[in-house]
């Protein structure tokens, strides 16, 4: 063989090695660009998963926000995937507390941060599975109840969640007055979490979402518009009333005694136009603590509803300063 037959060779070789290493280096790119998008996919379906639980809790306030018959004080935190089962749920469970809901074991994880009192939960979540929702869970709340919906086909992991403190479970198909009975019984054995409790009477929609989104981080909330809805709610014994004094349906003054009557240091903040301020403030039929004038500023409420429960909070200038000093 010549050398300029080898030198042929050799090109052609290095040009098939070449090819070789650009398919190997685009098949590489090719999966990484799966797997970035898979992310991109399963992020993209995680939002769309958090927005249809935000869409259905803004559906069921279109009127009253929440409704809740039941106690203030005890939450109850239901996950499961189905949106029917899950809006049923939570509509049978709301007459006797206070719920919330996720649609998928990232979404209950986050809502982890409200402490609920008790958990109801499917095992079949995207996202983050059943098992694995609550043994995240464990980690951060080793004692909370939790009572676990079954099928026929989850009766292999019984025992693993005996291992991780469950001790409830629901067969399906399940009556929900069945259930019911069951979710009372565990929540006769709770000690709820002390957290304080607003309920808000309000008949002006967009106003009454504003309070809502305000408050409902920071305490048990009820929003409603109906002035005779609020009354069903007296034994529930809120911390703070806020009442607009055109509620309409039932008298301010009559909400306020009424309240008074059930729970003495009830906190009461009136909603009212300028013109109204000085009649609502040195009113004998109901005494209120604040008197609120429209139009007013969300953070103010905000800070006037801390001062009434004593809740100090503290300054940028105090919190630079405890940084320094811890």
């Amino acid at each position: 063989m010549n050398t300029e037959q080898s030198k042929a060779r050799s090109a052609a070789e290095a040009a098939r090695s070449k090819v070789r290493e650009n398919a190997a280096h685009r098949a590489n790119t090719l999966e990484d660009i799966k797997k970035h998008f898979g992310f991109l996919l399963e992020l993209r379906d995680r939002r769309i998963g958090e927005l249809e639980r935000k869409t259905a809790l803004a559906a069921s306030r279109s009127d009253i926000d929440l409704v809740c018959a039941g106690r203030l004080d005890f939450k109850v935190l239901v996950v499961d995937s189905s949106v029917e089962a899950r809006n049923a749920l939570v509509s049978a469970l709301r007459r006797r507390f206070y719920v919330s809901s996720a649609g998928d074991g990232y979404a209950a994880l986050q809502l982890m941060a409200d402490k609920p009192d008790l958990i109801l939960t499917d095992l079949n979540l995207p996202y983050v599975d059943g098992i694995r929702m609550i043994q995240y869970i464990r980690q951060i709340a080793k004692k909370i109840p939790i009572v676990v919906v079954l099928d026929l086909k989850d009766n292999g992991v019984v025992s693993q969640l005996r291992a991780l403190g469950v001790e409830t479970f629901i067969r399906r198909p399940y009556r929900l007055d069945d259930l019911l009975k069951t979710m009372e019984a565990v929540a006769k054995t709770c000690t709820p979490c002390p957290m304080k409790s607003v309920l808000a009477v309000c008949p002006e929609l967009h106003e009454r979402h504003a309070l809502y989104a305000l408050l409902e981080d920071q305490y048990r909330t009820v929003v409603t518009a109906s002035a005779a809805a609020a009354l069903e709610m007296t034994e529930a014994r809120p911390d703070v009333l806020i009442v607009d004094v055109a509620a309409g349906d039932v008298l301010w003054e009559q909400i306020v005694t009424t309240f008074r009557k059930a729970r003495e240091d009830v906190k009461v903040l009136a909603l009212c136009e300028a013109k109204n301020a000085t009649v609502v403030g040195a009113s004998d039929a109901a005494a209120v603590d604040e008197v609120v004038v429209r139009p007013y500023c969300f953070e103010d409420l905000a800070a006037r509803i801390r001062r009434q429960l004593g809740i100090v909070q503290m300054t940028g200038f105090l919190k630079k300063v405890f940084r320094q000093v811890t």
